[in-house]
């Protein structure tokens, strides 16, 4: 299967080739840098940064906490946003011939 794509493609470029042997030799530079000794020198630094922002952590014992449900349940509407749909709501109503939002949706010919 190998042999057949590689039968299709074109040979590769020297351009193609010196890049692929770079990025090689790279990846074979990084795999030697990961150690045992390395990965624990890491995980020291972090205990250390962690360690070394504890006074800044946000204690959450007592806070409730939830789940996501997955948006399962609408959100609480805000009093701002409240207060905003009654003013349209007033304003549309009182507003002189001017017909109903289902009037406006329902209907034939748009209004003016």
């Amino acid at each position: 299967m190998i042999d057949e794509i590689k039968r299709k493609c074109a040979p590769e470029s020297e351009t193609v080739k010196r890049a692929r042997r770079k990025l090689k030799e790279v990846l074979k530079k990084q795999d030697e840098q990961i150690t045992p000794e390395a990965l624990e020198a890491t995980v020291a630094k972090i205990h250390k940064w962690i360690a070394d922002h504890n006074d800044k952590r946000i204690l959450i014992k007592g806070k409730p906490i939830q789940l996501f449900t997955g948006n399962k349940f609408v959100a609480k509407t805000s009093k701002k946003v409240e207060e905003q749909a009654l003013m349209l709501k007033n304003t549309w109503f009182l507003a002189p011939n001017t017909p109903s939002i289902s009037q406006n949706l329902y209907s034939e010919t748009p209004s003016k």
